[in-house]
C-alpha cells in the first residue's frame, strides 16, 4: 500500500484515522485484537494532536520487518514538544489529559519510536506486525534550542530498514537558524540517499552544503541479523555505545566541517555491535564531552526516550543547543 497522509485538524479527524488504519491493518493480516489495539492508539495520538498540538498529521503506511508485514502509524505535529515524553509514555500526566493515551499507545505497538525537539513539535512512530518480529533497538531523539533562539542548530533523523536502521546525527556551525540550514540539509541528504555507503552520504552532505556555515555529522548504520553497527563521521559528534557494565566503545570522526573548504578525505568507518541491553548514543556537542556517560548510574537500564531525555535535561551544556539520538 502506498503511504497515506492524514491532515488532524479536528476531533473528525480521528475517525478517517480509525478507518484507514483498520483497513491498511486488514489487509496486511493483523490478528483482530493487535489490529483493534493499533486502532485504539492511532486514534489516540489523533485526539491527543489536536488538543496538545499545532499543525499534527498522522501518516499509515505498510512496512516490514524481515518477512513479517506490520502497520507503521507515525504522528507528527509542529507544537511546543513533549516536555516529559518519558513520563507521558509511562502515563505519568505531563499536562491536562497528556499522558494516559499515549501510555495506552506504547502498549499497543510491537515498537515504538520518539522524537522530540522542544519548541518544534514531535514525531511519535509505532508498528505493529502480523506476525512479531524478532526484537529491534528502540530509536529515541531529543532536542533543545540554544536559550532564546526558536530553532536549534542541530538536526536529526533515523531511518527504518527491513534489516535495521541509519541513524544520523548533525551540528550546524554555530547555533539558531542559520545553524539549522546546514544541519538540516545534511539530514535532507542522508534521507534521499539512505541505501549508499556511508562516506559517500557524507561526500554528498559535503556537496550539498556549499554555501551555508557547514556542520559536523555522524552516521551509523545497524544490521538487526548481525548485530553489527558501522560508524562513519566528520567533524564533532560524540558516538559510543555503552554496556550495561558501563563499558565505552566509541567512534573518532574524521576532524573537519562538511560544506567547509576541502572535503574531508577518507573519513574511517569503525564498527561496533549494538546488542540487546547496549545503548548506542550519539549526541552534539550540546552535551559536554567531559561528562562521565558511561558512569551514569543505571543508565542502561531505562528504555531510549529515558535516557535522551535525561542527558538533555540533566546534563546538556546551558550555553548551547543540543541534539542526542538513542538507540537501545
Amino acid at each position: 500500500m502506498e503511504a497515506t497522509l492524514i491532515d488532524v485538524r479536528d476531533e473528525a479527524s480521528a475517525s478517517v484515522v480509525r478507518t484507514t488504519v483498520r483497513e491498511a491493518g486488514t489487509a496486511v493480516g493483523l490478528p483482530l485484537r493487535d489490529l483493534e489495539l493499533l486502532v485504539a492508539a492511532a486514534s489516540e495520538l489523533a485526539f491527543n494532536q489536536v488538543h496538545h498540538a499545532r499543525f499534527g498529521g498522522i501518516t499509515i503506511a505498510e512496512v516490514r520487518s524481515g518477512d513479517a508485514r506490520g502497520i507503521e502509524v507515525v504522528a507528527t505535529d509542529r507544537g511546543r514538544g513533549l516536555p516529559d515524553a518519558p513520563a507521558a509514555l509511562a502515563g505519568r500526566l505531563t499536562g491536562k489529559g497528556l499522558g494516559i493515551g499515549l501510555a495506552a499507545v506504547r502498549r499497543a505497538a510491537h515498537e515504538l519510536d520518539v522524537d522530540v525537539r522542544h519548541g518544534e513539535g514531535t514525531l511519535l512512530a509505532i508498528r505493529c506486525f502480523a506476525t512479531p518480529p524478532a526484537t529491534r533497538p528502540e530509536l529515541a531523539i531529543e532536542g533543545r534550542p540554544y536559550p532564546g533562539e526558536p530553532r536549534s542548530g542541530d538536526d536529526g533523523v533515523f531511518l527504518r530498514t527491513d534489516t535495521g536502521f541509519l541513524a544520523a546525527v548533525a551540528d550546524g556551525l554555530g547555533h539558531g537558524p542559520a545553524a539549522r540550514v546546514a544541519s538540516a540539509r545534511a539530514i535532507d541528504v542522508v534521507r534521499l540517499h539512505a541505501g549508499d555507503p556511508l562516506p559517500v552520504i557524507l561526500q554528498r552532505a559535503h556537496e550539498a552544503l556549499h554555501g551555508t556555515r557547514g556542520c559536523a555529522m555522524t552516521l551509523a548504520r545497524h544490521d538487526t541479523r548481525t548485530g553489527t553497527l558501522s560508524v562513519c563521521g566528520v567533524g564533532n559528534i560524540d558516538t559510543m555505545v555503552l554496556t550495561a557494565s558501563g563499558e565505552r566503545r566509541g567512534h573518532v570522526p574524521k576532524a573537519g566541517t562538511l560544506g567547509v573548504r576541502s572535503p574531508p578525505r577518507d573519513p574511517r568507518i569503525t564498527d561496533l555491535e549494538l546488542h540487546s541491553g547496549n545503548a548506542l548514543i550519539m549526541a552534539s556537542d550540546g552535551l559536554p564531552r567531559r561528562t562521565e556517560v558511561a558512569r551514569i548510574p543505571g543508565l542502561t537500564f531505562h528504555a531510549s526516550p529515558w535516557i535522551a531525555h535525561h542527558l538533555v535535561t540533566e546534563h546538556a551544556r546551558s550555553n548551547d543547543d543540543v541534539l542526542v539520538l538513542v538507540a537501545k
